[in-house]
């Protein structure tokens, strides 16, 4: 029983919701409103953007896109052996090695998340790129949601949280 906990305390902390999506195509993110994201080239005007640098950045997105459809795929059948090797209580050194290689591809569709916003920031102007991230941090600053009050603390928060999210990053 202890390894079977160990197993999927493993495997649920190793999960990403990258991976745990189906490979069809995402429905468009949408604001908490309901709108829909803008995406850099819907800023194409007010950044000045080339018609080549929106088809530049069109396709570095596309590489991205693709790259991680294939890697959802790799996910697939490792994700189906890993729960057939809990399910027949199979050896830890087994669970390991399913779970290495699902997180070998977890750090792969991240690296090239990174590398695909490093391509963008390179296909920017300097000036460019300021004005896209002081785009970002006025999208997130007006989308930013109360934090909900913590259980049994009579509607408030406890001390020290913070009354809005985090900063994504970059």
């Amino acid at each position: 029983m202890k390894r079977l906990l160990l197993a999927l305390a493993c495997f649920t902390a190793l999960s990403s919701n990258v991976w745990a999506a189906p490979a069809a195509q995402p429905a468009p993110a949408t604001a908490p409103a309901g709108t829909p994201i803008k995406t850099l080239w819907d800023y194409q005007k007010e950044l000045g953007l080339s018609d080549k640098q929106v088809a530049d950045l069109k396709a570095t997105v596309v590489d991205l896109e693709k790259f991680v459809r294939e890697q959802q795929e790799r996910l697939k059948p490792l994700d189906t052996q890993l729960n057939d090797q809990i399910g027949k209580e199979a050896s830890l050194d087994q669970i390991k090695a399913t779970l290495q290689q699902i997180a070998a591809v977890q750090i792969d569709i991240r690296v090239a998340d990174v590398n695909t916003s490093r391509k963008i920031n390179g296909i920017l102007t300097a000036d460019q790129l300021k004005k896209w991230r002081d785009i970002q941090k006025t999208a997130r600053a007006s989308t930013a949601q109360p934090a909900a009050p913590a259980a049994g603390t009579g509607g408030k928060k406890p001390s020290g949280q913070s009354s809005t999210s985090p900063d994504a990053g970059q």
